[in-house]
């Protein structure tokens, strides 16, 4: 059993929230091996889509990746009962439990997206310089959006009322 300040704090019941937020990952390899089967068999020649398109995706992608902490922080603000997917208010420690591994898969979640957004466009084009800057996007958003164990110590302690600054929560 861990401790934040003092309290004790059981890390068991978040392996699942960090198994689903390692798992959303794996997409990043099913869209590369998808794009690069498509270029394999490819005839025809690659062309640029709309220039409209590339900035809208481009200011979507950046915003989606930037606001990720912003729409993490704000979710674990919260603190009190939780409602869980299935209409349960949930109370003490399950609610904790519920909100963090909710509010830490939306934000990986949301990093993804600059990942569809370049899928689309590596498929419009049918280049890869089109897909490859949106994947390392979604690549660096992970690696700053991943829970890792202090964060989820200090969002339980947040949540449970033993810590209360609002710095703490992201």
């Amino acid at each position: 059993m861990e401790q934040y300040q003092g309290q004790p704090i059981d890390l068991k019941p978040f392996k699942i929230t960090f198994i689903v937020c390692g798992s959303l990952t794996t997409i990043f390899a099913l869209m590369t091996f998808v794009l690069w089967f498509m270029f394999q068999y490819n005839t025809l020649p690659s062309t640029a889509p709309p220039l409209a398109y590339v900035v809208v995706f481009s200011v979507v992608a950046v915003a989606a990746v930037g606001g990720a902490p912003f729409v993490r922080a704000s979710g674990m603000r919260k603190t009190g009962p939780y409602t869980a997917r299935t209409g349960m208010q949930l109370e003490g420690e399950q609610a904790a439990w519920e909100r963090i591994g909710a509010v830490a898969v939306v934000g990986m979640a949301l990093p993804e997206i600059s990942l569809l957004l370049g899928f689309v466009l590596g498929y419009l084009a049918m280049n890869w310089l089109y897909y490859i800057p949106f994947a390392a996007l979604c690549l660096i958003g992970w690696a700053f959006m991943f829970p890792r164990p202090a964060q989820v110590r200090a969002w339980y302690a947040h949540q449970m009322g033993y810590d209360t600054v609002p710095g703490m929560v992201n």
